[in-house]
């Protein structure tokens, strides 16, 4: 591996570190967020962008999620697992398709 490579490597390591991931485009980042009805958020945080919204949604609604609450999301959320955890807590997914 030349000298390029390795900090090219190493630069690739600390931006992953950081939500940050290269892809064909160049480097990439998704902001997941939960706003409640006022567009106030309730919980933001960052992932590489080859991540997918799906596998982060229970860490995004746990603690914003609670009866009588209507979900909104996207069709990323828009799985068994992710409708029947936003019903077993009561509230009411609606998933924009």
């Amino acid at each position: 591996m030349t000298r390029d490579c390795e900090k090219k490597q190493e630069r690739i390591t600390i931006f992953y570190g950081q939500g940050i991931v290269k892809s064909r485009g160049g480097f990439t980042s998704k902001i997941h967020t939960a706003t409640d009805e006022n567009g106030k958020a309730m919980c933001v945080f960052i992932t590489g962008g080859n991540i997918y919204d799906s596998t982060q949604a229970e860490k995004l609604l746990h603690d914003t999620i609670h009866e009588g609450v209507h979900i909104l999301g996207n069709k990323a959320f828009d799985s068994k697992q992710i409708i029947e955890y936003i019903e077993k807590r009561g509230a009411i997914s609606v998933i924009l398709l």
